[in-house]
């Protein structure tokens, strides 16, 4: 297959710990492997109905499990569990960091957050990594991006590769309406279209009528979840009460459904016009949220699995081979590889994710995952996923390491290292290998313009004081 290539970034299956400690039974592996051949097939992976056009949607702040098609008991996203039906659903996709910059920008580039170096903190995507859009663009792809600002604006370097750009801040009631009349203009030139929203994230305030929508008991006290008093909680300077704290999570979810709403709307009326039995549409999110999970909020570097884990839904151009679920591990890294090779694009060597459509490597066939902190040059933490475990250790310093199991407890919150210290230290053998092939990267630094700055203020990425 077109996307099966080895190269230095590639990432194994942990050694030393056999097939079956980590892979499940048999039949399991099974079911993962025809997931994935389902999706090839879908997909075209000879490439003789390739997808024309691909739509890329990310739902900023999106953590999986507070949407219906992975369980959750609120009428959040009904719009999309129907469209999910008809698509390629991966129950456990991660997000190579816990915040908006460096994510993104790994999904962009496919290049780990310790090698592109990109925080946010008055720097720039480094030119020397391709973006998928540049790869699209020099294949004959038209390309529009309509993002909602703050540190996906161009100033950034996300703009790279689009010949449309559109970082203008005000949710998808604003970036929607540009977005259809950008694919008017394209008539019938091949697209790929990028949609981004801060809609979910903090401050938590979706409009009427959603507002309060599933606050079955209205809130009474003056408490409001805005992204200043969010990040006061995060640092404890505040103590939510438990009223508080639902109030912020039912906010949180009614702006999911008001998302969910808007671009239902706008995937009908791409399918009333024919516009995705030609599109492969991946909807996903850069990273989670927490709401006091591990005594903390909002998400930056904590590294847990309401954090990391992040919805990724594939849908083949007219839902074709869809209506499946892959249980296998993936990652925001394998978004673009996937991509190009199922429009028939080569992948760029310096991209260290693997296409969904490949063939599996390894001894257990699964992959293994790593998730940086907002600054990997001096923050020292980070975190391994593979298989059913979770890793979270010091790449300097501390020696102390910390193992989840998912299977057993999908929030994280009961550490077994103790109890399976073989599993941690192979884990974290295999950590301390990947994290030698990587050569972090500081971008230089540029100052932020003032629109921008007020922008950030507003999500709660920069603060007052």
């Amino acid at each position: 297959m077109p996307g099966s290539r080895e190269h230095e970034g590639a990432r194994g299956s942990l050694p030393g710990l056999g097939s079956g400690f980590d892979a499940g039974p048999p039949a399991t592996r099974l079911l993962l492997w025809v997931g994935l051949l389902a999706l090839s097939l879908a997909l075209g992976c000879g490439h003789d109905s390739a997808p024309r056009n691909v739509l890329l949607i990310s739902l900023d702040t999106l953590r999986a499990d507070h949407l219906g098609l992975y369980g959750h008991v609120r009428a959040t996203s009904p719009r999309l569990d129907g469209f999910a039906g008809t698509a390629i659903v991966f129950d456990r996709a991660v997000a190579p960091a816990a915040n908006t910059p460096p994510s993104q920008a790994s999904m962009m580039t496919s290049v780990d957050p310790g090698r592109h170096g990109f925080t946010g903190n008055d720097d720039r995507l480094p030119d020397r990594f391709p973006t998928l859009a540049e790869r699209l663009q020099q294949g004959g792809w038209k390309t529009g991006g309509f993002v909602d600002g703050g540190y996906l604006s161009a100033s950034f370097g996300f703009d790279r590769g689009f010949e449309v750009y559109d970082d203008r801040a005000g949710g998808f009631a604003a970036i929607l309406p540009k977005a259809r009349r950008w694919l008017e203009g394209v008539g019938d030139a091949p697209f790929f279209l990028f949609l981004h929203t801060y809609d979910i994230h903090a401050p938590y305030a979706p409009p009427l009528p959603y507002r309060d929508m599933f606050h079955e008991v209205p809130f009474r006290g003056s408490f409001e979840p805005t992204a200043h008093n969010m990040h006061r909680a995060f640092e404890r300077d505040l103590t939510l009460t438990e009223a508080e704290r639902r109030h912020a999570v039912l906010r949180y979810d009614e702006g999911i459904r008001y998302v969910d709403d808007l671009l239902g709307d706008f995937l009908d009326e791409l399918e009333r016009r024919g516009v995705l039995d030609q599109t492969l549409v991946i909807v996903t999110s850069d990273h989670g949220e927490e709401f006091g999970e591990h005594g903390s909020y909002l998400h930056w570097q904590l590294f847990y699995e309401p954090i990391l884990r992040v919805p990724l839904i594939l849908r083949p151009p007219g839902g074709v081979s869809g209506g499946r679920r892959v249980g296998d591990l993936a990652e925001l890294l394998d978004v673009a590889p996937t991509i190009l090779d199922a429009v028939g694009e080569s992948i760029p060597e310096a991209m260290q994710g693997r296409s969904l459509l490949g063939e599996k490597s390894g001894a257990d066939g699964l992959p293994v995952a790593l998730a940086w902190p907002p600054n990997p040059a001096t923050m020292s933490i980070r975190s391994l996923i593979h298989g059913r475990y979770q890793l979270r250790f010091h790449a300097k310093g501390s020696p102390r390491l910390e193992l989840y199991d998912l299977e057993a407890e999908a929030a994280s919150r009961t550490d077994v290292a103790a109890l399976r210290p073989r599993v941690a230290e192979a884990y974290h053998e295999r950590a301390r290998e990947l994290l030698g092939r990587t050569a972090t990267h500081e971008p230089a630094a540029q100052p932020i313009a003032e629109e921008l700055r007020s922008q950030l203020e507003a999500l709660g990425y920069i603060q007052d004081d």
